[in-house]
């Protein structure tokens, strides 16, 4: 019988240390965060995740998180704001809860190597961040999307204050006062009230619509059906936007405009301008002139007001919420119009104003475009 050859002590050491090693190893705590669809994510699967199984299999342990669930995204969310993640960022990598890498140069670069280093200790990660509860998660979400909301409802409101359909029956009006020779204080009278009855109007008009929208919100496939078509016409609208931007620039005529007034609506609010502003009371006809036509309006002002409040319906629902948002949409709609008053009070002629509403039809086309497309990205969104 051979005698057991007696191992040298360094190789002894060596096993014992390399075990030690392993055993001490720290486990990596990865959590995934994707989005199907996501180009980065797609690389993060294919080049990333399989390189780091290959390195250090057994030492980690992924946690895949989609986004599109909502407590995922709830999660994603509290990391955005603990570790100053874009909101943005649709493919998430966070190690150990307190390092996130979250563009795709960062992680091919820097990824694999960080976790190296945690994994055989030469870095210690930082503490985990502090994630605050479900409740503070829901309650930043909810300011995150209203500050998108806000933005889009301003900038609607602006822009259909400038369009086309409200602007010639500004310009009409105002054409109309210089026509009575309205002056001075009478001017500052018939054009508040003007205003004032308008805004309110709209502002009935709107909420009316918000609440025969909110009736749809109780059946999830009909409200969803009303989204995806808002989203298919809000598409169609810029499209033809351009087309009026780009046939108005060539050839100047507001006939090859499409998306305007029908003839029969504009010679009706023409007509409802005169009579009403023929009275003796011309006080009370600016009032009653106001709200005929701003009802007749609303059906070429409605292409923007209608989504508008399918983003606000996403938004949240209770009352004061909606009519804050309401007030900031009509408040901008009805600014162009208390502008021109106060520049004709200040004896602006109407010719100015005419020359002005042709000069303005193709940035306002554009900008119609623009928002047609940012509202039907909005409503997809959130």
């Amino acid at each position: 019988m051979r005698p057991c050859r007696k191992i040298p002590w360094w190789v002894a050491l060596t096993v014992v240390l390399t075990s030690v090693a392993a055993l001490c190893a720290a486990e990596v705590r990865i959590e995934y965060f994707y989005t199907e669809g996501c180009t980065t994510c797609y690389r993060v699967n294919s080049e990333i995740l399989p390189l780091l199984e290959v390195e250090y299999a057994g030492l980690y342990r992924l946690d895949r998180c989609d986004i599109d669930i909502d407590t995922n995204y709830l999660r994603l969310a509290a990391y955005q704001d603990a570790l100053a993640i874009d909101e943005h960022a649709t493919s998430v990598l966070i190690v150990n809860g307190s390092r996130a890498f979250a563009d795709w140069k960062e992680i091919n670069t820097s990824f694999l190597g960080y976790v190296g280093q945690v994994v055989s200790g030469v870095l210690d990660a930082p503490a985990a961040a502090p994630l605050p509860d479900e409740a503070s998660s829901i309650s930043r979400l909810e300011r995150r999307v209203r500050r998108f909301t806000i933005a889009g409802v301003a900038v609607a409101g602006l822009i259909d204050g400038i369009n086309p359909c409200a602007i010639s029956t500004l310009v009409f009006f105002i054409s109309m006062l210089s026509v009575m020779k309205v002056r001075g204080r009478r001017l500052v009278l018939a054009g508040g009230l003007f205003c004032l009855t308008s805004f309110a109007t709209y502002m009935a008009i709107g909420f009316g619509l918000f609440r025969l929208l909110y009736l749809f919100a109780g059946f999830h496939l009909l409200q969803r059906g009303l989204e995806i078509g808002m989203i298919v016409i809000l598409i169609l609208l810029a499209l033809l936007s351009l087309r009026d931007a780009l046939r108005f620039r060539a050839s100047g005529r507001a006939d090859d405009v499409t998306l305007k007034l029908p003839r029969r609506v504009n010679q009706t609010i023409h007509r409802v301008i005169r009579s009403g502003l023929s009275t003796r009371h011309i006080l009370w006809g600016s009032v009653a002139t106001a709200f005929l036509v701003t009802v007749l309006e609303s059906v070429c002002t409605g292409q923007v007001y209608v989504p508008t409040l399918i983003l606000v319906l996403r938004s949240g629902k209770s009352v004061p919420l909606v009519m804050g948002y309401l007030l900031l949409y009509n408040t901008l709609f009805i600014l162009p119009l208390v502008l021109a008053l106060i520049l004709a009070y200040h004896g602006t002629r109407t010719e100015r104003f005419v020359h002005w509403s042709r000069e303005n039809v193709v940035p306002s086309k554009l900008g119609l475009a623009a928002l047609f497309v940012a509202l039907a990205a909005l409503i997809a969104m959130l």
